[in-house]
């Protein structure tokens, strides 16, 4: 699964470097559309997700899923494999959107304390552990190309949330709640559920997979 998840990673950005540098474009952009700096780093963790599909889209141009069947690697070591390049892919994207964040703070002079970046990486866990969770399973059974629509319905969302937050300020609320009483319950609820999740959507995935005619 650890030896399946290098060679997902080691694939996707080879085979899409472009991709990767727009990968950090889009996050700036976003970022910078958002008054409170530290949204950036749940752009990063969201934006993550998008990338890890593409691993499914060279599993079609390269007719891998075939040679998923007929190695030894197996079909379970392959979802859980893609859920940990997902996780991967996560940490990544929060530290590129930590960057951003930290720069459009300077650049804003804004003040951006370390209670308030845990626990945007805290929503960030639980973004990015939703978008992986509702993605894969669909991705696992259709591909990509029949299931790309989903890319594009939560993104919707999601930027729909951007722009709702944008125009309520709920993420300077947030921030502001953060600094003063984040209660450390809430914290491990939140982390646990993202987890849970990510546990059972993985469990339905290998499901869906292995009934699968590759």
């Amino acid at each position: 699964m650890i030896a399946f998840t290098r060679f997902d990673m080691r694939t996707v950005i080879s085979a899409a470097p472009v991709r990767v540098l727009l990968f950090i474009i889009v996050v700036a952009m976003i970022g910078a559309t958002i008054p409170f700096s530290g949204a950036a780093i749940v752009c990063g963790g969201y934006m993550s997700t998008i990338m890890l599909t593409y691993a499914f889209l060279i599993d079609e141009r390269g007719n891998m899923n075939a040679l998923y069947a007929l190695s030894s690697v197996g079909r379970t070591a392959v979802v859980i494999g893609r859920y940990l390049t997902g996780v991967v892919f996560a940490l990544v994207g929060s530290v590129i959107g930590l960057v951003v964040a930290f720069v459009l703070a300077l650049v804003r002079r804004q003040t951006l304390d370390w209670s308030t970046i845990g626990f945007m990486v805290v929503i960030t866990v639980v973004v990015t552990a939703i978008a992986i969770a509702l993605q894969l399973p669909w991705f696992f059974l259709v591909g990509y190309t029949r299931g790309r629509p989903i890319l594009f319905v939560l993104l919707i969302v999601f930027l729909a949330f951007a722009l709702l937050a944008n125009k309520t300020h709920l993420l300077d609320g947030i921030a502001t709640w953060s600094n003063a009483t984040a209660p450390a319950g809430l914290v491990v609820a939140l982390i646990a559920g993202a987890v849970v999740l990510m546990v059972a959507s993985a469990a339905f995935a290998n499901r869906l997979f292995a009934r699968r005619d590759l």
